[in-house]
């Protein structure tokens, strides 16, 4: 029984590569991408794009693959030299899988070598646009509604049992890791553990979830199966939450109208939650709003959609007020669209008093595409619109003369300085390096640009290329968490791995380890391995194969436990 059962999970497997080829071997790359970084080779740019690239393949290809397999339901004409609906199938997998290829392609060269979060957010669009492909892409044509969601019942399901298999599965085996470390005296290397997740993650989980989907996509018209699992969620679940997140939000809305007060920006979390609780429950309601005895069903759509109104009004007002005061960034374009589709959404369902299941995904898909690219992007928008914010401040203060920042000796108020530092912090952390190029002049592009670029991220850069630019103009750095009123105390973590050297002793450091874990570490003129061992609580610094110094800890930690009985007594 044992040999049959590995028999037929073996030829489930091969059927799956021979269905989804394209897609397996993206999440193999993206795995094996994802290993290299790990194994201390992050600082190559090209695995990290890498990674992107062949992650972002994993839901293109099994849309493609998915709609091929669909060609003659939707209608399409077959390529030339195609006969019947197996040769229609594979010209269009084919013409399907160069085209994704010839995308990725062109994605990956057009990654940059150092992230910003622009880049970042641009990347979650655009795995959102083809996760909701797999979705809709192959039910594209009017009708088969309940095909439609009969098929994405399937995919929710698969993906959902897909995840906690992949959990269960990583979970055992860690735990058997651990055991051989701990019981046989086994050494197993911490990079292991990174490395089976990105496998199981990756690969098994991948190949799992594409194992189960459908075939006969067209035989998905005539299930009517209902899970009653689905139907308690749906029902006594998300419907309950989202009447009482509408009672909050229209309760917040009559204070706001009796107090004239703005609403608050934090409206905009609650406006989301309900908005997706409500969109998401009605799609899996669908079924049951389609049975006469299921009334209550359209009731509850009709009510959500009427109260959504009130609600999105208030979010975009709340939005408004943060863009006046601080202008355009990705997250707030981003929330600034979607706000508007679900104005759409509710007005929608208040007119017709339905909800079109189909147009959902595929309308939030072309929004996902749209924002990511182009003038009218986020991150165009955004760039646009804090540079236009920094230009009327510099210029407030003598900083920018004919389009090029200068240094002036005008002083400058605190709060402005804040406000100058965090628009460069944005856009140096979002925009890159190179976003001041057209206002730079040779003094301060040559400054920046001998300035040390760490790592793939943005992120530990920004703050070493917006003191560049503040030392520059005299106008000094301020941290937004930096206040005038005496009693306030400000502390900054400097970035890993930095060595300071400080007053009163030699140097302080972050060591930002694990236990059982080493680092290396440059003192003056001298490099040194720092390593953390749990079990005799010290620190040990370590200059070729002799020990410098170590540290006890033990020491440390009951004189601080002494002195905070102390101060509790």
């Amino acid at each position: 029984m044992r040999i049959a059962s590995l028999q037929r999970m073996g030829e489930s497997a091969g059927h799956s590569l021979r269905r989804f080829p394209l897609a397996l071997t993206a999440a193999v790359t993206a795995a094996v991408a994802a290993m290299a970084i790990v194994d201390d080779r992050a600082d190559q740019p090209w695995l990290v794009n890498l990674l992107l690239t062949a992650q972002l393949g994993i839901p293109l290809f099994i849309a493609l693959a998915v709609t091929a397999e669909r060609r003659g339901r939707l209608g399409l004409p077959a390529p030339a030299g195609a006969t019947g609906s197996i040769g229609a199938i594979g010209s269009t997998r084919a013409i399907g899988a160069i085209g994704g290829v010839l995308l990725l392609v062109a994605y990956y060269f057009s990654l940059p070598s150092v992230f910003g979060e622009a880049e970042i957010m641009r990347h979650i669009q655009l795995n959102v646009a083809a996760h909701l492909a797999v979705s809709v892409l192959p039910y594209f044509r009017n009708g088969e509604t309940n095909g439609f969601w009969q098929y994405n019942r399937i995919l929710l399901l698969r993906f959902v049992t897909a995840v906690f298999f992949s959990g269960v599965l990583y979970a055992g085996l860690a735990i058997a890791l651990l055991a051989v470390k701990q019981l046989l005296g086994i050494d197993v290397d911490e990079l292991v553990f990174a490395r089976l997740w990105f496998g199981i993650a990756f690969v098994f989980n991948t190949w799992y979830f594409v194992g189960g989907l459908p075939e006969r996509l067209d035989e998905l018209a005539e299930v009517s199966d209902y899970s009653k699992v689905i139907r308690v969620f749906g029902q006594y679940i998300l419907a309950p939450l989202v009447v009482l997140y509408l009672v909050i939000l229209t309760t917040y809305l009559v204070k706001v109208l009796v107090t004239a007060e703005w609403p608050s920006g934090w409206i905009g979390y609650l406006v989301s939650s309900v908005a997706v609780a409500g969109i998401f429950s009605l799609l899996l309601l669908y079924p049951l709003s389609e049975r006469k005895s299921e009334r209550w069903v359209q009731l509850y759509a009709r009510i959500f959609h009427v109260l959504l109104v009130p609600a999105v009004i208030m979010l975009l007002m709340a939005i408004g007020k943060r863009v006046g005061q601080y202008g355009w960034t990705e997250k707030r374009y981003l929330l600034t669209v979607l706000a508007v589709w679900l104005a759409g959404v509710a007005i929608v369902g208040v007119v017709r008093g339905r909800h079109y299941i189909k147009v959902i995904p595929a309308t939030l898909a072309l929004i996902a595409v749209l924002t990511a690219f182009g003038p009218w992007g986020a991150a165009s928008v955004s760039r646009h619109s804090q540079l236009g914010r920094l230009d009327t401040m510099l210029t407030s203060y003598e900083r920018l003369v004919d389009g090029q920042i200068v240094t002036n000796e005008q002083t400058v108020p605190l709060e402005d300085r804040r406000e100058i530092s965090a628009i460069l912090s944005y856009l140096f952390g979002h925009h890159g390096p190179d976003v001041l190029a057209d206002r730079a002049g040779e003094a301060l592009q040559a400054k920046l640009d001998e300035a040390e670029i760490a790592g793939s991220s943005a992120r530990y850069q920004s703050r070493e290329l917006v003191e560049i630019v503040t030392d520059y103009m005299n106008v000094p750095f301020v941290s937004r968490w930096e206040v005038a009123e005496p009693g306030w105390h400000h502390f900054v973590r400097e970035p890993e791995s930095r060595v300071i050297a400080i007053g009163g002793f030699d140097y302080s450091i972050d060591l930002g380890l694990h236990w059982d874990a080493s680092q290396q570490q440059v003192f003056g003129n001298r490099s040194y391995r720092v390593t953390v061992d749990r079990d005799l609580a010290t620190v040990a610094m370590i200059q070729d194969t002799v020990t410098a110094v170590t540290l006890q800890i033990k020491p440390m930690l009951q004189a601080l436990l002494e002195h905070e009985q102390f101060q509790d007594a």
